[in-house]
């Protein structure tokens, strides 16, 4: 079962739901983390020349005290800014942007994992670079 983010700059939970018809029930579990967002420069998409630049990578920690950091994903963004990563459940996790711009890098991190460690957990959320 996936889910994709409605709407960029919004923090959204999907919980887990049963189902059920008499007395058979189905519990539907996610098993994974989702991120569905978005990066911008000056809170525009980025402009062509510097979207393809743009790398999203996802770094996770077995705890808060962030121990074990190890890189579990990375991506760039498509010409509005989006991108989408599947990330294995049981991670504290940690989105940074980074891009270089001239002479510049820019870095911007993420939150570390908003809701504990989840396994149905959608991230959606705007990382905004401000040069």
């Amino acid at each position: 079962y996936k889910a994709i983010a409605e709407s960029p700059g919004h923090s959204k939970v999907v919980m887990p739901f049963r189902a059920g018809l008499f007395n058979r029930e189905v519990v539907l579990n996610f098993t994974e983390i989702i991120i569905a967002s978005r990066v911008t420069i000056n809170n525009e998409a980025p402009p062509p020349g510097i979207w393809e630049d743009v790398v999203v990578d996802v770094y996770a920690y077995d705890d808060l005290d962030c121990n074990n950091e190890r890189k579990v994903y990375s991506t760039g963004i498509n010409e509005t800014g989006y991108f989408y990563a599947v990330i294995p459940p049981n991670e504290y996790l940690n989105p940074q942007v980074h891009v270089v711009i001239g002479e510049y890098q820019y870095l911007k991190p993420g939150l570390v994992d908003m809701y504990s460690r989840s396994q149905r957990l959608l991230y959606d959320f705007n990382m905004n670079i401000e040069l």
